[in-house]
């Protein structure tokens, strides 16, 4: 509801060209991120997290690596 508000919102204080423009944006992030989430690898993504952070949690790391993410 948030979003159609907002989008409606944008609606009447920009032209349609943007308007569509924001949208497909939109639709395109949300589309990356679904096939993200649904076939990404939780591990793969925690990995490249740790590698860029230096992961301070290592137990849970570990706990990952050798039981998987259904393990938590």
């Amino acid at each position: 509801m948030l979003t159609y508000n907002l989008f409606m919102k944008i609606t009447v204080e920009s032209s349609q060209n943007d308007f569509m423009f924001l949208w497909v944006v939109y639709s395109i992030g949300l589309l990356l991120f679904s096939f993200i989430t649904i076939f990404g690898s939780f591990r793969v993504w925690y990995s490249i997290i740790c590698f860029c952070s230096n992961c301070p949690n290592q137990s849970l790391k570990e706990k990952i690596a050798i039981d998987g993410p259904n393990g938590l």
